[in-house]
C-alpha cells in the first residue's frame, strides 16, 4: 500500500467495501443490521459528502459553527472513502469548471462501459492536489491538511474500532454502509448528467452542462438531487429554489453553520 498513489489506495478501499458487502450479506445475513447500515450510510453520505465535503469544503458555501463541528464533519467526509478533504475537492472543482466536456475529470459520456465505470467511481482523481492552484485555499488550512495527511489512518482506525466491538460490524457498518455513499456519488457524477434517463427530471436553469433535478434522488441522497440548481448556483448552501423543492441537508447546515 505504501507505493500506491492516493487514488489507488482509495480505489482499494472501495473494492474492499464492495467485496466485503457481498461477503457479509451472503454469509452473515442480518436484516436488522442491514437496515441500520443503510441508515448510517445515508447519514454518512448526507453529512459527510453532501454537507461537509461538497458544500462546506469544496464550495465554501458556509463556515462551521466551531472547531468541533468542523472536525466532526471532516471525519465523516473521510469515512466516505471517496478521497481526502483536499483530493476530492480538486476533482469536483475541476468538474464545475469543465462540466460535461472532455476536460471534466468525471466526464460520464461515451460508451456504455465507460458510463458504468464512472457510476462506480472508476475514473482517475487528482493525485497532484498539493500543487493544484484550484485547492490552494484548502492546502493552506491546517485542519484540512491534517485530515488529508492522516486520511487512511483515520479510515483504518474506524474499521479497527468496529472490529474490536464486533467483527461483524466491519461488514455492516463500514462495507455495507458505504454502498449508499458510492451509489450517491454515482448519481452526482453520472446519472445527474444523463438527461435521457431523467424520467421525471426537470431543469430550473439553463446551465453550460446537462445537469437536471430529481426529487427522488434528492431524498435518497439527502440533498444532491437538485443538481441543476446546484450547477446554476454552486455557492448556495440551500439547493431548494422553488416552493415544491426541499433540501434536507440545508436543515443540518442551519445547525452546523455560524
Amino acid at each position: 500500500m505504501k507505493d500506491l498513489t492516493h487514488n489507488q489506495k482509495v480505489k482499494t478501499l472501495q473494492a474492499f467495501a464492495w467485496i466485503g458487502s457481498i461477503f457479509t450479506l451472503t454469509f452473515y445475513w442480518n436484516l436488522q443490521l442491514l437496515l441500520w447500515a443503510l441508515f448510517i450510510g445515508w447519514l454518512i453520505h448526507g453529512l459527510g459528502l453532501c454537507v461537509s465535503m461538497h458544500r462546506m469544503i469544496t464550495h465554501r458555501s458556509f463556515k462551521p459553527r466551531n472547531k468541533f463541528v468542523k472536525y466532526f464533519l471532516c471525519f465523516l467526509s473521510t469515512i466516505c472513502t471517496l478521497g481526502s478533504v483536499i483530493a476530492w475537492p480538486t476533482t469536483h472543482r475541476n468538474h464545475h469548471t469543465y462540466t460535461d466536456t472532455k476536460k471534466d475529470p468525471t466526464y460520464p459520456h461515451g460508451s456504455l462501459w465507460h458510463t458504468i465505470k464512472c457510476f462506480f467511481y472508476y475514473f482517475p482523481t487528482h493525485d497532484d492536489y498539493q500543487g493544484a492552484m484550484v485547492v490552494k485555499d484548502l492546502v493552506k488550512d491546517k485542519d484540512y491538511s491534517w485530515f488529508h495527511r492522516n486520511y487512511f489512518n483515520i479510515i483504518l482506525a474506524y474499521i479497527l474500532v468496529l472490529g474490536i466491538i464486533n467483527p461483524l460490524y466491519i461488514g455492516y457498518f463500514y462495507c455495507v454502509a458505504m454502498i449508499p455513499v458510492f451509489i450517491g456519488i454515482g448519481w452526482v457524477s453520472v446519472l445527474a448528467h444523463l438527461p435521457k434517463i431523467s424520467f421525471f427530471g426537470y431543469k430550473n436553469y439553463k446551465t453550460k452542462g446537462l445537469s437536471y433535478n430529481s426529487h427522488f434522488w434528492q431524498l435518497l441522497t439527502m440533498g444532491e438531487g437538485l443538481h441543476n440548481n446546484h450547477h446554476a448556483k454552486p455557492a448556495d448552501w440551500n439547493t431548494a429554489k422553488k416552493w415544491h423543492e426541499f433540501d434536507i441537508a440545508s436543515l443540518f447546515i442551519r445547525l452546523f453553520r455560524r
